[in-house]
């Protein structure tokens, strides 16, 4: 599997194909790909609209194995943070819609991190800050 970040239009492009979004694309969005320039197997992008930096919309391959979809996830959540450390960001939001309250559980046990905030959607919003090792 490769991650990368989209760079040009073609990128944005072959994301939209996959999964088209109501907002625009924005920087960061990160790609995982079967192969480089291969079969996108998942984006994460950004949305600044609210003045945040919120992660989202997120699409993986739908007939990936639970497994497989996990992994996405995961390198894409890796590609995503680092970029946003790089570029000196701290934290972002992301959230979970009603319909997947599931993952609330996942999350709490896998990084020990609950929402702060239910809105009138009942949308569950978390805000994750970003560790940045030191490298000596």
């Amino acid at each position: 599997m490769y991650v990368r970040l989209a760079t040009k239009g073609s990128d944005y492009a072959k994301c939209s194909r996959a999964a088209p979004i109501e907002v625009p694309f924005e920087f960061p969005t990160i790609m995982a790909e079967r192969e480089l320039k291969g079969e996108l197997l998942g984006y994460l992008t950004t949305n600044t609209q609210q003045g945040y930096i919120v992660a989202g919309p997120l699409w993986i391959l739908p007939t990936l194995s639970r497994t497989g979809r996990g992994l996405v996830l995961l390198r894409l959540m890796t590609g995503y943070e680092s970029t946003l450390a790089i570029n000196h960001v701290d934290r972002f939001l992301f959230w979970i819609t009603p319909d997947q309250e599931h993952y609330i559980a996942t999350i709490k046990k896998a990084i020990d991190l609950e929402p702060f905030e239910v809105d009138e959607e009942g949308n569950s919003w978390f805000r994750k800050m970003i560790v940045k090792e030191k490298i000596e």
